[in-house]
């Protein structure tokens, strides 16, 4: 929880330049990023069976609720111009495929459903992957 108030504390206040806004959506795809590659492990973890349950579901529940600390910062952010549409329309989508995918997870983990967890894994891992490049182009 303090890791959601420092990102949504980071993400605040007006964006006034394209560069700064850039800026913010690296920090936020960041963010996911590393939500969607710790997502990825703790669905291996799950099919390895190396953990119990409800350690699973807690560390995945914390993992979504920073996600989702950084999408609804995120959202509230305005491009100062419409050149940052697009990013801004990117990370947007981003965000959402991993809170989705972490919850999917979330939801297999708890019903022990090992399908339901492959798939939230690939997922995350996809979305990870989109992440990374959106990281990467906004240095």
């Amino acid at each position: 929880m303090a890791l959601s108030l420092l990102l949504v504390a980071g993400c605040a206040g007006p964006v006034r330049t394209d560069a700064g806004y850039r800026e913010k959506a690296n920090q936020s795809a960041l963010h996911l990023l590393s939500a969607a590659r710790t997502g990825v492990a703790l669905a291996d973890i799950a099919r390895k069976g190396d953990a119990f349950t409800p350690y699973l579901e807690t560390s995945v529940g914390d993992v979504e609720d920073d996600a989702l600390a950084v999408r609804s910062s995120f959202a509230t952010l305005q491009p100062p111009t419409p050149v940052s549409d697009p990013l801004r329309a990117r990370v947007d989508a981003l965000a959402e495929h991993t809170t989705h995918g972490l919850a999917h997870l979330r939801i297999g983990v708890r019903r022990g459903d090992m399908d339901a967890v492959a798939r939230a894994r690939a997922a995350l891992l996809l979305t990870g992957d989109r992440l990374d490049r959106v990281v990467e182009g906004t240095r």
